[in-house]
């Protein structure tokens, strides 16, 4: 690729998701994947085109708004854990939790949030990385 030449890495994609189904996106190295979860993720921008999450139009929407549907509505799990080593685990759901929209009475979200994840009976134990 010569200097200053655009690179297309993402072109003519229509990707449809219903509510409750299961996908999964995969290809080589450098074929787009990281790119497409930051659009998808509403960290960045495409150069044209629009991204639609339910009824979130996210290439049109304000930084708050965006913040507040990455907050509320999206979910990531990173290839790299970015678990904070002095807390336990019952903590570090906490803090993913805190300035969501998520009613918290007396730590049941957490509580439900571990279990369901399966590390209920290790919540209170403290993180070895």
């Amino acid at each position: 690729m010569a200097r200053g030449e655009n690179l297309v890495v993402l072109k003519n994609l229509n990707l449809e998701v219903a509510p409750g189904e299961f996908a999964t996106i995969q290809g080589p190295t450098g074929g787009g994947k990281s790119t497409l979860f930051q659009f998808l993720g509403a960290l960045d921008t495409p150069d044209e085109g629009t991204i639609q999450l339910g009824t979130h139009q996210l290439t049109k929407s304000s930084s708050g708004q965006l913040t507040r549907v990455r907050r509320d509505y999206i979910g990531f799990v990173f290839q790299d854990f970015n678990l904070i080593p002095t807390l336990n685990a019952y903590e570090n759901v906490n803090t993913a939790l805190e300035g969501r929209a998520i009613s918290n009475a007396g730590g049941l979200t957490i509580i439900a949030v571990t279990h369901d994840s399966g590390v209920a009976a290790r919540a209170e134990r403290c993180l070895h990385l």
